[in-house]
């Protein structure tokens, strides 16, 4: 049996299609978990339409905690031998449950991953997968980390089925942003084979792109970064043979420190801006992602250049100059 969580939080909008579209599923062989963590919407008059017509769903109320405790609580609830995670705001094809769970038994898998849909404001405009099967063993998933990180299919927890019995570890609920990843890459340590499909069979809704994290500045996140670079070094022995697979995390991580140091030059004034940068220089994962890193961008190597010669007065002015052109546009 697959037991799929569902945390809740002032879903009316949405919840209705994610609900239908779990139990419309061709695979029934599951149970249903929501967890409401203190929604003061409708949510819960529709989970209630719900339970009304099905026997296996569940409903649990607690007080607002986030999600990270919203799914750790489902998963104390959770009886079936493997987990599936969908937010409330997304929805699932109708084949999505049936083929994650034939993939994951048929290849006696620890892990199955698939491809997604996002759709901007209900709208599809773009597929995120790998374009070929893999089925894989630990050491050959670490081989292509750096691409399957790259192309986003590691960090959340929806799009994959998990084994329960593997799951050693909770969702950090002291953190707001990476706690899905550090799940994933606790979970990675204690798996033998992964199963990657191209079938886009899960549907991720950006509801409110303006809002999204990357356009909010909060200092926290930037050392979440941090945390996140140092857990993957941690968690994968990156030797000769995987350079290029690590590089691109360095990468990526260097485009999180890039918009870190982009929003704090344009949400405090430049003394503040020189003392944090002054302050960075001892920290050892912003020297490694400086020294290591190897843009692709014109933009990007333009400002890392910058960042080396520690001309944060002109890439103060730089930021600034930015913004406001795009406010002109605006």
């Amino acid at each position: 049996m697959i037991s799929v969580i569902v945390p809740i939080f002032n879903s009316e909008s949405t919840l209705k299609t994610c609900i239908n579209s779990i139990v419309k599923q061709s695979f029934q062989d599951f149970e249903l978990i929501l967890v409401d963590d203190g929604s003061n919407d409708d949510s819960k008059k529709i989970c209630q339409e719900f339970i009304d017509n099905y026997k296996n769903i569940k409903y649990f109320y607690k007080n607002n905690s986030g999600v990270s405790s919203t799914r750790n609580y489902g998963l104390l609830q959770a009886n079936g031998k493997y987990i599936v995670f969908i937010d409330s705001d997304d929805s699932i094809e109708k084949n999505y449950l049936d083929i994650m769970y034939k993939y994951i038994v048929t290849h006696h898998a620890d892990l199955v991953i698939c491809g997604y849909n996002i759709s901007y404001e209900g709208m599809k405009q773009e597929k995120i997968y790998l374009d070929e099967e893999k089925i894989l063993t630990n050491t050959q998933f670490y081989q292509i980390f750096g691409t399957l990180y790259e192309n986003n299919l590691l960090n959340s927890p929806w799009n994959k089925i998990y084994k329960k019995e593997l799951i050693k570890n909770m969702f950090d609920e002291k953190i707001s942003l990476g706690e899905d990843l550090l799940f994933n890459l606790d979970y990675f340590k204690n798996i033998k084979k992964i199963v990657i499909i191209p079938d886009s069979l899960y549907n991720y809704r950006v509801n409110n792109v303006s809002n999204s994290l990357s356009s909010i500045y909060n200092l926290n996140n930037l050392y979440i970064y941090y945390l996140m670079y140092n857990q993957i070094k941690n968690t994968i022995t990156f030797d000769n043979d995987k350079k290029n697979n690590f590089q691109k995390v360095l990468n990526i991580h260097f485009n999180y420190l890039f918009v870190s140091l982009k929003l704090y030059a344009i949400s405090n004034s430049y003394w503040d801006f020189k003392k944090f940068l002054i302050n960075e220089k001892n920290n050892k994962v912003y020297n490694e992602l400086l020294k290591k890193s190897k843009p692709t961008s014109l933009r990007i190597i333009f400002y890392k250049i910058i960042l080396k010669k520690e001309c944060f007065h002109l890439f103060y002015f730089c930021m600034r100059v930015e913004k406001a052109i795009k406010e002109m546009r605006a």
